[in-house]
């Protein structure tokens, strides 16, 4: 009796299980559908049938037919009539014929084929179905075609860095030559030769793996060992049909030591986010900076662009004003070589301001504004002299205080 684990969400139960898996049942022919459907008390399903009776030939029907012609015999006897055994005689020969008629005929059961021999020699192989076989010839064996579970029980293999772990396997099969199967190894025998290798081809596995990487082989499917086993197999007539890893367990001071492991990978992939969420957050502030100080520069070179072309503006404007005042002072120049007599208007503009301001100290005139030397006005030879002399007299001097109501008495009278 062996232990073998099985697998839940939660935990891992222990149970106790009979390390044959395969075995065969013997049992009647007719009896071979329900055979192949009922488990025993173990779970286990028999994968081969031997019958009870290699004769087909119904025996049953035989006997009622002769019990029936010995009663039809001893009751005419018994009742000396003679009609009794004429009337129970069609019905003898018709049991005999039908139970002779039927033992030509075999019925194999859904998923399951029939290995037929002669005089102890097999013949052929049938499947399913209804098939017509000489009475002479006997059904051995059944065997079971459909897919077989075999539950591989816990496994102890070093891992490639020698980390003993514990391991359990399923394996599916399936048998493709019946008659190889049936007679080169009996079922019991094929489930101790299947449960070595496919235990060989475990430790082979797990040798080639490290410790951390077994937990990746539960629940996938692994084609390289299915085909490890078939290989080993075959000459039973078994075609491995898939493997599966179903539990792994690492020591618990390993798991603790992963964990740990796995607990400062955590936190060192933490520290790295949160210093890579610092260095950006300083990027961003720093180019945040970059721009202001960017738009700052921009603003201040604006700034000194506008003034540059103000100053130029007002260069340009003073500029002109200088050449608008030079060509109005050269014409006054000439207007006043042309128009001598001007001059006179000027004296007489003084004359009048002093004598309507007797109480006002007089005040050079030529203090505030600018006087006509060498110039001459007579108005009786040059009456329009004193009309052209005023807009040439200079603009600081018709804006004194004293000669603005002059001016402009003159200008009306």
């Amino acid at each position: 009796m062996v232990t073998n684990a099985m697998v839940t969400d939660d935990a891992v139960t222990i149970v106790q299980q009979d390390p044959i898996q395969l075995v065969q049942a013997k049992v009647p022919l007719d009896s071979a559908a329900d055979t192949f459907a009922t488990r025993d008390a173990w779970g286990r399903i028999p994968i081969a049938i031997v019958p009870t009776r290699l004769s087909h030939i119904r025996n049953d029907h035989m006997i009622a037919a002769i019990a029936l012609a010995i009663l039809a015999v001893l009751a005419q006897t018994a009742l000396s009539t003679w009609w009794i055994v004429p009337v129970i005689i069609p019905f003898v020969i018709a049991l005999v014929i039908y139970a002779l008629w039927s033992s030509f005929f075999v019925s194999i059961p859904e998923g399951a084929a029939g290995l037929l021999s002669w005089g102890g020699k097999h013949l052929r192989t049938i499947n399913s179905g209804i098939h017509m076989v000489p009475p002479w010839v006997v059904v051995s064996h059944l065997v079971t075609l459909r897919e077989i579970p075999f539950d591989i029980p816990v496994v102890e293999a070093q891992t490639k860095d020698n980390v003993r772990v514990t391991v359990t396997s399923l394996c599916t099969f399936a048998i493709n030559d019946p008659y190889r199967f049936v007679y080169a190894i009996p079922a019991d025998d094929f489930s101790q030769v299947l449960h070595a290798s496919c235990q060989e081809e475990l430790r082979a596995l797990i040798r080639q793996v490290r410790a951390e990487e077994v937990v990746d082989l539960v629940r996938a499917e692994r084609e390289n060992l299915a085909d490890a086993i078939s290989a080993d197999v075959a000459q039973y007539g078994i075609e491995i049909v898939k493997m599966k890893v179903t539990y792994v367990q690492p020591p618990e001071e390993f798991l603790r030591l992963q964990e740990q492991r796995q607990l400062a990978l955590w936190q060192r992939e933490e520290q790295a986010d949160s210093h890579a969420l610092a260095q950006k957050q300083q990027e961003h502030t720093h180019l945040l900076a970059r721009q202001e100080l960017n738009a700052r520069l921009e603003r201040d070179r604006d700034a000194l662009q506008l003034q540059i072309q103000q100053a130029e503006a007002l260069k340009q404007i003073s500029k002109l004003e200088a050449e608008a005042e030079e060509l109005r002072m050269a014409k006054l120049d000439e207007r006043l070589r042309t128009f001598p007599r001007a001059a006179k208007y000027d004296q007489e503009i003084e004359r009048r301001r002093a004598s309507h301001a007797p109480s006002t100290p007089a005040t050079p005139v030529s203090n505030s504004y600018p006087r006509i030397q060498g110039a001459t006005v007579d108005s009786d030879t040059d009456p329009g002299s004193s009309d052209i002399a005023h807009p040439f007299v200079a603009p600081n001097a018709l804006q004194h205080p004293a000669l603005r109501s002059l001016g402009a008495r003159n200008i009306s009278g």
